[in-house]
């Protein structure tokens, strides 16, 4: 399961700058991928109205962010045996 704001974070390195483009393209597929295939994004002035998950992903690839940042209250927690991993 794809999470959004882990795909988008995907396109940052630890430094907050935006990877190559191969690894930006890798990671704006993966958010439209969190969106139905018929998927319509209503951005009015922030990347306009969209239809399906290609202009999203085409979207995610050349929006103008700098960097990301996201506070959720719900993590992610993986149990592994007696171990566990959370985001």
């Amino acid at each position: 399961m794809q999470v959004y704001a882990e795909a988008a974070d995907a396109k940052y390195g630890p430094d907050r700058r935006k990877l190559g483009p191969e690894a930006v393209r890798a990671a704006a597929r993966a958010q439209a991928a969190c969106f139905t295939p018929d998927a319509v994004w209503k951005g009015g002035g922030f990347g306009g109205d969209l239809t399906r998950r290609a202009a999203l992903a085409a979207f995610f690839e050349t929006s103008p962010w700098r960097f990301t940042s996201h506070l959720y209250a719900a993590l992610r927690l993986r149990l592994r045996g007696d171990r566990a991993e959370a985001r």
